[in-house]
């Protein structure tokens, strides 16, 4: 009786009747919404994570366009072999030690830690970065070889930017990571 008494009490106002289930079906579209605009945030921050850029634009924009085009048909073999072909032709340093990272990322998203260590070896042979030494680690701790993954955890660290506003913290992450594969920072 009192529901329907609110009810008719609403008809003149031009308000519609509160209906809890219209609510809940538009929240449901809020939180729907945001989960995939959170999907999408998340996708790209994990492609921007992977995604090292080459140093010569035009370079980078023809490596780039040919491999994301292969790796979107799901071609892994093509991407790896334009990221061959771009090292074989470059002769800058800083550029193909750029490359052999893209290929030690292509290779470690497939799970194929022991190409993807090879490649970033080649990387550091060219000159040892954070980038490098980073990548060598968390690619050893993946592939379980934990006295490589210590070894370059402590490179990564000693190469942190003084500069670099996160660099406490990424230290305590390394030293964490250390100590969790049996080492002493």
């Amino acid at each position: 009786m009192k529901e329907e008494s609110k009810q008719r009490a609403s008809v003149g106002t031009g308000k519609a009747p509160f209906h809890k289930s219209r609510w809940l079906a538009a929240l449901a579209v809020i939180l729907v919404a945001a989960a995939v605009g959170g999907g999408v945030a998340w996708w790209r921050h994990e492609r921007a994570k992977n995604y090292v850029p080459v140093s010569d634009p035009l370079l980078a924009r023809d490596i780039d366009k040919a491999q994301s085009q292969a790796l979107l048909k799901g071609d892994t073999a093509a991407a790896e072999a334009t990221l061959q072909k771009a090292i074989k032709n470059t002769t800058d340093v800083s550029k193909k030690r750029d490359l052999y990272v893209q290929l030690g990322i292509t290779y470690e998203n497939q799970s194929k830690y022991d190409q993807a260590l090879a490649a970033y070896r080649q990387a550091e042979a060219l000159g040892i970065t954070y980038n490098v030494a980073l990548r060598i680690a968390q690619t050893a701790q993946a592939a379980g070889q934990k006295d490589v993954a210590i070894t370059y955890y402590k490179k990564a660290i000693s190469l942190l930017d003084p500069k670099n506003p996160m660099r406490d913290d990424d230290k305590l992450s390394f030293e964490a990571a250390i100590r969790s594969l049996g080492g002493q920072p």
